[in-house]
């Protein structure tokens, strides 16, 4: 499909969208509560932002029952999940088939990428302690600099407020998987917290497809503890401190049977912002974080790995006028992957940023109701030296329709890892790979429970890094990735609500090949109802195209799964839940060979009392 087809289908969609919708939204009070995307640095919500957001919320992943961060990603916009074999197993992300180094998650403010292969573990992290997930589309590098190519994923842990209260979880299910939880959170006096520990044991199923032949199971265990302290020091000034640290236990197989391998890993993540009110219109947020990884692999033989990130954040906010808003501040970050079995070496990072954004709403004129924004960052890199990006968008709302539409112009870039730099299969000539990208899209609401998303797409990358004959990185690949994004949110009568997207996304390099495990097509459909306030029901249909995967020889299928989430709130103090996954026990690969698990369910119950 050409992009003259393309624009033409957007277009055509925007004008009868705004044409059908029109007389229905005059007569519809569309005001939401907003949400400020914490990942954006600023206070402007996400319905004025010129980004494609997507924010997942606690209620959210309640109805879901999802148990990972992975879990709860699965199948949201413009996103692919891939896991290497079942519970606990490294679970990588695409954005806009980005590399998995070109998406950045941030926890708590915490930059969680791996200095030695720029990846993070996204099914490493149980859900218990999460407030909510932001999902910000498309390159991110002026705020955040480097491994924000394809977008940034920010995890933002529960806060304590109100009356102290607790809560005990507990969930047994398929594979004799067992899940422990307690969680406490609170205020007293100027002080809150929130405190959670999580258990998880399962014997698992074969990382290796038992339909193709693996009969032995990969067990998997993980424990969490998260907490958030926060102290009001005066009327201005606040200080948190936050942090979690997970550890992981598992086995898993080869690429071609089964066998004995197994790993340990932990993580730590913590952070200590001081935030500061210095008038009424401009506030600072000082941020030193730390952020550390272990991980011990036998296969056989010992393979020991960890990585080491030390990060001090300056953030300025100043709002110069009522429209006119700044964000400006610096980044220092010192990355140090020790690799006991190739290499032990470090690289530091200093950058400064600047974004301005000019929001302008005229009480007289619904067409001068309008967001621009434009920022630079400079990154300074002790290896490769110095690197620009910027970013230019805006947003313009139509308060007749209530329609907003949105376009943005971005450059960004992924810094080579410590190890294509470093390891004893490196080039230490490698550069950062860069990137130009250009979105546009419109959001149209229908009244206070649906609205309709669609945002189009293209990105333009170049110096991608990728291994040679010789299993020696070098820049050699460009890269080329457009698509349609298109997100319809339905509220239904009696309480009923249906959620449906659609992510088409075209990718391919230099010699034409698609990229691997990231596959064309997605389709998400989330049926969700609630019932006098008691019963929460959801039923789920992901629909994933074929994919390629690592030669054009093999390939994964095209797949559908269907599962079912319950909870039943049988007094105010107890809820209980129930959920089902993959109902139609498909048979499936997300990797060539890599077991998923067939049909499975789980019941369990939370117990809340102050």
């Amino acid at each position: 499909m050409n992009l003259r087809k393309l624009f033409s289908i957007f277009f055509i969609t925007t004008v009868t969208l705004i044409i059908t919708f029109s007389a229905s939204a005059q007569d519809s009070n569309i005001a939401l509560e907003p949400l400020e995307v914490k990942a954006m640095r600023t206070s402007i919500t996400e319905k004025k932002m010129p980004s494609s957001v997507t924010i997942i919320t606690r209620e959210d992943i309640e109805k879901t029952q999802a148990s990972t961060v992975a879990e709860i990603l699965q199948g949201a916009l413009g996103v692919d999940v891939v896991d290497t074999g079942g519970f606990g197993h490294l679970t990588s992300v695409f954005m806009r088939a980005s590399e998995s180094n070109g998406v950045l998650a941030i926890i708590d403010g915490v930059r969680a990428n791996w200095g030695s292969s720029g990846q993070f573990d996204f099914g490493f992290i149980p859900s218990d302690n999460i407030e909510r997930i932001e999902i910000i589309r498309g390159p991110q590098s002026t705020l955040w600099g480097s491994d924000a190519m394809g977008g940034v994923i920010n995890i933002v842990t529960r806060k304590g407020s109100g009356l102290p209260k607790h809560s005990i979880s507990m969930e047994a299910g398929s594979y004799n998987t067992f899940k422990e939880s307690m969680h406490s959170s609170g205020t007293i006096k100027n002080y809150d917290y929130s405190f959670g520990i999580s258990r998880f044991d399962t014997e698992g199923f074969s990382t290796y497809s038992s339909w193709r032949g693996a009969t032995e199971r990969d067990a998997y265990d993980n424990t969490s503890l998260a907490f958030k302290l926060g102290h009001d020091i005066s009327s201005n000034k606040r200080l948190d401190f936050v942090g979690n640290w997970t550890q992981g236990n598992l086995n898993y197989d080869n690429t071609t049977a089964d066998d004995a391998d197994f790993a340990n890993d932990s993580h730590v993540h913590v952070a200590l912002p001081f935030k500061m009110a210095v008038n009424d219109r401009w506030d600072f947020t000082l941020t030193p974080s730390y952020a550390y990884r272990d991980s011990d692999t036998y296969i056989p033989g010992n393979f020991r790995n960890m990585d080491k990130s030390t990060t001090l954040d300056l953030q300025n906010n100043l709002n110069v006028t009522d429209d006119l808003s700044l964000i400006f501040g610096g980044e220092y970050r010192k990355q140090k992957a020790i690799s006991y079995n190739s290499y032990i070496s470090s690289l530091e990072n200093w950058s400064q940023y600047l974004t301005a954004n000019y929001d302008y709403q005229s009480p007289e004129n619904e067409y001068k109701n309008f967001l621009l924004t434009a920022g630079y960052r400079h990154d300074h890199h002790t290896h490769w030296g110095n690197y620009v990006t910027y970013k230019f968008g805006g947003s313009h709302y139509l308060a007749k329709t209530n329609t907003r539409f949105h376009a943005s112009y971005a450059t960004a870039f992924v810094s080579p890892t410590l190890d294509d730099l470093y390891s004893s299969s490196s080039n230490p000539n490698v550069t950062p790979e860069t990137s130009k990208s250009f979105e546009f899209g419109l959001r149209q609401s229908i009244n206070k429970r649906s609205s309709v998303n669609m945002t189009f797409f293209n990105d333009s990358r170049k110096n991608m890094i990728a291994l040679d004959a010789d299993w020696i990185p070098q820049n050699s690949e460009k890269v080329y990735s457009r698509g349609l994004e298109t997100e319809l949110n339905l509220g239904l009568p009696k309480n009923f609500n249906l959620a449906l997207s659609h992510t088409w996304n075209e990718h391919y390099d230099q010699d034409n090949r698609p990229l691997i495990r990231r596959a064309k097509n997605k389709i998400k459909a989330t049926l969700t109802h609630t019932w006098k306030e008691k019963l929460d029901s959801l039923i789920g249909l992901y629909i994933r195209g074929r994919a390629t995967d690592t030669t054009l020889l093999k390939h994964t299928g095209g797949f559908t799964t269907v599962r079912a989430a319950f909870g039943y709130k049988y007094s105010n103090n107890l809820k209980l839940t129930l959920r089902a996954e993959n109902l139609l026990d498909e048979e499936y690969e997300v990797i060539y060979a890599n077991g998923t698990p067939g049909i499975s369910g789980y019941a369990g119950f939370t117990y809340t009392f102050n």
